[in-house]
């Protein structure tokens, strides 16, 4: 797993909880985008971009979460991403939500493990035909370390 440099803060608002007081637990598949999509464009792959100039597509062909602990209103979290397994033509990237130490409401101890886990796999495509095809160089630099 290779850390992508990019780690995001949160607090988990008011609209985010449920009605048993914890984060619905679609809402870290938004922000999980959020963050893909913020990660991307600082790295020079705007998805406004890609979506407009329609020669490839990265769309989502899997999304899982595993809830460890949970998240509650006023909870601040970093969001840590990283990159599990680079291939070809698709990528899979790990979001850990973890609570930040003395600002969490359910803090236990000083060093936090993860309370939530996404993982995301895109595969690129042509955009026109729906063909797999094979990641741009450029992005592959990127996953790898490179600009």
């Amino acid at each position: 797993m290779v850390l992508l440099n990019a780690n995001y803060r949160l607090t988990v608002t008011l609209h985010d909880i449920d009605a048993a007081g914890v984060m619905f637990f679609a809402q870290v598949f938004r922000y999980a985008h959020d963050v893909y999509e913020q990660w991307m464009t600082q790295q020079g792959f705007s998805l406004a971009q890609i979506v407009r100039e329609q020669q490839f597509a990265l769309p989502l062909v899997h999304a899982s979460a595993d809830y460890h602990a949970p998240l509650r209103h006023g909870d601040v979290v970093d969001v840590i991403l990283s990159i599990a397994e680079l291939k070809n033509s698709s990528f899979t990237l790990q979001y850990q939500f973890v609570p930040v130490a003395g600002q969490s409401v359910n803090s236990i101890n000083q060093v936090n493990p993860p309370a939530v886990t996404v993982t995301t796999v895109h595969v690129c495509i042509h955009q026109q035909s729906g063909k797999k095809r094979a990641l741009p160089n450029e992005l592959v630099n990127v996953f790898n370390g490179g600009r």
